[in-house]
């Protein structure tokens, strides 16, 4: 983008899209595909105009042994003027997940049990306009409805984040004027771009946790295994947004996802803005809400930066090293986002391998990764396991496994039946609520001599710099 060189344009997301495709053919077992979703509305109207909705779709296929991968949502752009959401999706797929992916550890086990899925340019036609017109900050679609009433170019069109179809009639939380940036559309899903996402979604997220009437059962909890996490990244304000929006209240979840916040703030020390917890003003037909109210996802708003058009400088020194781990942090968690946070999180500081035993230091806490001292953060731990060459979980002949059960920060495996070579080792620690946390990874290479100390520091998220 002219005057913002560390943004890629609508084009340039999509040429990256397909250069990372065909970079996957290159390297084991890691697959990348680009799924057409829909049209924006500007080739719904005139097939010659405007842009497909594309769907990123990043996993691996180097755990045979894994049965329903967990699956990690996340769209950007869906404002126009916000120029950093797509730009830190798409450097965090290729910086952390495509470029790691058989490298780290934790990485590449963590994608070859979730599958990633990016709409990076969930509004293409207006993003072009806010890329190529400034002044506009144009912040809705390209909708030309407005022409045949008296608004600003800029203004016209419809707020995609108002017209996602649960409760979108919610009083206060839109605009039935066309004119304004809250225009909410003429109905629920009116525009081609909300169709596309909302029917994407419904496609992957599992159709068994869902409501048989989500308005009418929105205070009922779902199960705290529930799978998936879904992201709307916006920009800007430094906050995280989770359900509900459309009123302040909280919903049957808010433990599970008031947890989650509280680990994702550790790393970006961004503010709460939940119900009861720095809410901000309702939303209605919002993404969250709609993800969280009718598909049982974690639904999640993240606002970055202190601009719409942020500069370069803050973008790749400030947002990108607070968020990547944030983003790990959620991908990880994917599988019952509702628990896994309750958990103790597991940081190895240290591998030893001697011979035939490997010793492995490791901190296991409840509240290693908790930006505040909230009840779920201040349980013991009871148990941490560790497992060589098969996570947790995985599953062989129906049975996973058991692990080796240890006390403390360390551990002392007997390596002696096992072949020389890389082999990789997975810890998860479970607090005295109950409550098991997200699994760690590492590694180890057995030598016919002794090795140094293998230390893993970038096996574990960590906080960005201060």
């Amino acid at each position: 983008i002219r005057g913002y060189p560390c943004y890629k344009s609508v084009r340039g997301t999509f040429d990256w899209m397909q250069d990372m495709s065909e970079r996957a053919a290159s390297i084991p077992n890691l697959s990348i595909e680009i799924k057409d979703i829909g049209d924006s509305y500007l080739k719904s109207v005139d097939s010659n105009d405007g842009y497909d909705m594309l769907a990123m779709i990043i996993t691996g296929n180097g755990a045979p042994s894994v049965g329903t991968k967990s699956v990690f949502f996340a769209m950007t752009g869906i404002h126009a003027r916000e120029y950093t959401p797509t730009e830190l999706a798409s450097r965090w797929a290729e910086e952390d997940l495509i470029n790691q992916y058989g490298i780290d550890t934790d990485i590449t086990a963590m994608l070859d049990r979730t599958e990633i899925h990016l709409v990076i340019q969930s509004n293409p036609d207006g993003r072009n306009l806010a890329e190529t017109q400034k002044w506009q900050l144009r912040r809705k679609n390209a909708n030309t409805e407005g022409k045949r009433v008296p608004c600003f170019f800029s203004t016209r069109g419809v707020d995609l984040n108002r017209n996602f179809p649960f409760r979108w009639e919610a009083p206060g939380g839109s605009s039935t004027n066309q004119c304004a940036q809250t225009y909410r559309g003429v109905k629920p899903a009116s525009e081609p771009e909300t169709q596309a996402i909302v029917n994407y979604c419904k496609d992957i997220f599992p159709a068994g946790q869902r409501k048989a009437d989500p308005t009418s059962d929105q205070e009922t909890a779902y199960r705290e295994d529930a799978m998936g996490v879904f992201f709307d990244i916006h920009s800007y304000g430094e906050i995280i947004i989770w359900p509900w929006g459309h009123q302040n209240k909280e919903t049957g979840n808010d433990s599970g996802l008031k947890t989650l916040v509280n680990k994702f703030v550790h790393f970006n020390r961004y503010g709460f803005a939940g119900p009861n917890n720095g809410f901000l003003y309702p939303a209605s037909g919002a993404t969250d809400d709609w993800a969280y109210g009718t598909l049982g996802a974690a639904g999640m708003t993240f606002e970055l930066g202190n601009s719409f058009y942020q500069d370069c400088n803050y973008f790749e020194n400030r947002i990108i090293p607070d968020n990547f781990p944030a983003l790990n942090y959620a991908a990880k968690s994917s599988k019952a986002p509702y628990s896994i946070p309750k958990g103790p999180d597991v940081i190895i500081t240290e591998i030893v391998v001697k011979s035939n035993s490997v010793r492995i230091e490791l901190i296991a806490s409840d509240s290693t990764f908790a930006a505040t001292n909230i009840p779920t953060s201040q349980q013991g731990v009871i148990d941490i396991r560790a497992f060589v060459d098969f996570h947790p979980h995985d599953r062989q002949d129906g049975q996973g496994p058991l692990g080796t059960a240890f006390a403390g920060r360390s551990v002392n495996i007997d390596i002696s039946d096992i072949t020389y070579g890389r082999h990789s080792v997975y810890f998860q620690a479970t607090d005295d609520d109950g409550y098991v946390g997200p699994v760690t990874a590492g590694f180890f290479v057995k030598q016919e001599t002794d090795t140094p100390p293998v230390t893993a520091p970038t096996n574990a998220p960590t906080r960005g710099p201060t």
